[in-house]
């Protein structure tokens, strides 16, 4: 497990402003620059990137012959970007980048400004905090938390927990194939829906994927249709299903707990 904070230098937080501090070209045959012995087995190790701009740090001990990452302190520009501690993986695995440190089931906690937070494999959890952030499960049964702001909750893949915010800004919970959020079991579950500021956005999802082009579903309020959206109130909340195939059968279901009724505001088609 890894945990992931998101801070500058002053430990309050920095505003990401691209989708991943670790860039795709930058992944690949990190130097190292730099190397001090910090006594007790420990190291700091600096690294720098090919267009050496983007470099970071990592502290080390030496665990039975193996050098194995504490912590590491990521730069872009010699400002920080981001810190990853507790992860307990090799120096070896850091020249597959962030994607392969955060492969497993991880906790990334975002801080008071706008982020962008990706939890790439494994079963994570994503938390906003504050600032309007963009959560992205990824693959995975995740858990998305919204903070204060107003947040988009992207599960992908996976059964995953998407917890809305409770200050009133309103959040988005989007889904992009009808594969994200199965009928049954497997379905997504959305926790603090708000209906008068939240929505359920599902308008990535081809209505008619027979077409080349992108339809848009129609409203259905409570009556199945086809390549229609409708809901259905349950004893503990209800189901938002949508049908892709004609045939006025669910090929999407999301289920919203606690809720007693949505309309057709709540739902971006």
């Amino acid at each position: 497990m890894a945990l992931l904070k998101i801070f500058d230098t002053a430990g309050y937080g920095m505003n990401m402003i691209s989708d991943s501090p670790l860039p795709d070209d930058d992944d690949a045959d990190p130097e190292v620059v730099d190397q001090v012995y910090l006594g007790n087995d420990r190291y700091k190790i600096m690294f720098a990137s090919p267009d050496d701009d983007f470099t970071f740090t990592v502290f080390a001990d030496d665990a039975g012959g193996q050098m194995i990452t504490e912590r590491v302190d990521f730069f872009e520009g010699g400002t920080m970007v981001l810190q990853l501690s507790g992860a307990r993986t090799t120096l070896d695995q850091l020249d597959r980048g962030l994607k392969g440190i955060l492969s497993k089931d991880d906790t990334v906690i975002g801080n008071h400004f706008s982020e962008v937070i990706k939890g790439y494999k494994g079963n994570d959890t994503l938390r906003g905090n504050a600032g309007n952030d963009r959560l992205l499960g990824g693959d995975g049964s995740d858990r998305l938390i919204a903070g204060t702001g107003h947040d988009i909750l992207d599960g992908g893949a996976g059964r995953d927990r998407l917890i809305g915010g409770t200050d009133g800004k309103g959040d988005d919970f989007i889904f992009h194939a009808t594969s994200e959020s199965a009928v049954g079991a497997r379905h997504d579950v959305i926790l603090n829906f708000t209906r008068a500021t939240d929505d359920i956005d599902l308008r990535d999802i081809d209505a008619r994927p027979e077409t080349s082009a992108n339809d848009r579903f129609h409203w259905g309020d409570t009556t199945p249709g086809d390549h229609a959206v409708w809901w259905k109130a349950t004893a503990n909340g209800v189901l938002v299903r949508a049908d892709v195939t004609g045939d006025a059968r669910a090929d999407f279901e999301v289920f919203i707990q606690g809720a007693d009724e949505i309309g057709a505001g709540n739902v971006l088609l």
